[in-house]
């Protein structure tokens, strides 16, 4: 093998090995081949559009129904529950929004810390 084909196949090399660990990582956040299209900032924005006057409490990409959403939640101004918006990552589609009351949202933050723990 001369100097030439060597440099390419080590090129080569490099490139598959690029891509297999951009693929894994892909993979190991849950977005496949797709990118999330929807930075949080846009997914807060299109929940706080469906429920005005609210204060933003927390944002999470997560996978549910396998889909991957924003789950975005915000307190209206004068209760003690939550509006939970779930926000489609790819189109920005609003998909639910769930009423929580206070207790339903520390049973969530209680289970939330469990499978995080079990990780």
């Amino acid at each position: 093998m001369n100097a030439t084909t060597i440099a390419l196949i080590s090129l080569l090399g490099l490139a598959l090995a690029a891509t297999a660990a951009t693929s894994a990582a892909a993979q190991a956040t849950g977005h496949g081949s797709k990118p999330v299209k929807l930075t949080e900032q846009a997914a807060r924005k299109i929940a706080q559009q469906r429920v005005p006057n609210s204060a933003f409490e927390s944002a999470e990409l997560e996978k549910e129904n396998g889909r991957l959403i924003w789950s975005i939640d915000l307190r209206p101004n004068g209760s003690n529950g939550i509006d939970e918006v779930h926000v489609d990552a790819f189109t920005g589609t609003v998909l639910a929004i769930k009423k929580e009351t206070a207790e339903e949202q520390r049973a969530e933050k209680a289970e939330d810390a469990a499978a995080e723990h079990k990780q």
